[in-house]
């Protein structure tokens, strides 16, 4: 799709963010496997080349540099830099934080992410104007063998989940997280199990 809007001249540049720097890496060296032709550059590593047509971010290092000004007091990225911005981990965008770099730039916007539905249910088509490009399910990527197939253990233990609030159907996910990770005894029985 990067190749054929590139191609067509409807994409120059174009931002692609993730959350983890092993991501950009991966992602790296996918494009520029598939796109031999471009420059990609990882900021998190290096700087910008005016040629560069593939930008590679974590989300805090684009907040900086959103920020960030050149010595003649311009932006380092207008807000019409990125023609396209790629969002990994697109279920990030609820969070305000991250928020403002998707509205900062006057882009297209291309979600990806493998949890659409999020435990507070907060939809998050209204940031991609309400549309879905292409959706694949786990049991039919499983069947394409477009995923490697995992093995599923449940565990059970003694954890109580009843001084947890309920609200707006479901549980207060803060409270759920403190819950399982402060829990060192509950800890070592997943060990315990996994070890047998």
């Amino acid at each position: 799709t990067v190749d054929m809007l590139m191609k067509q001249d409807w994409v120059r540049r174009v931002l692609f963010l993730a959350d983890r720097n092993a991501l950009l890496t991966q992602a790296k060296r996918e494009f520029k496997r598939h796109l031999p032709h471009t420059t990609p550059v990882d900021l998190t590593q290096e700087k910008e080349k005016d040629d560069s047509r593939l930008v590679f971010s974590t989300y805090p290092t684009m907040m900086n540099c959103i920020d960030d000004q050149r010595r003649d007091g311009a932006r380092r990225f207008g807000v019409g830099h990125f023609d396209l911005v790629i969002i990994d981990e697109a279920h990030r965008s609820v969070y305000q934080k991250y928020r403002a770099i998707f509205e900062y730039y006057d882009s297209l916007l291309l979600g990806l992410t493998a949890t659409p539905e999020r435990p507070d249910n907060q939809s998050l088509l209204p940031d991609f104007d309400g549309m879905i490009a292409a959706e694949i399910r786990l049991w039919h990527a499983l069947e394409k063998q477009l995923v490697v197939p995992f093995d599923y253990y449940g565990i059970a233990d003694e954890t109580d989940f009843s001084a947890i609030e309920w609200r707006r159907g479901g549980y207060d996910m803060r409270q759920v997280e403190n819950l399982l990770t402060g829990n060192d005894r509950r800890a070592e029985l997943i060990a315990e199990q996994f070890r047998r």
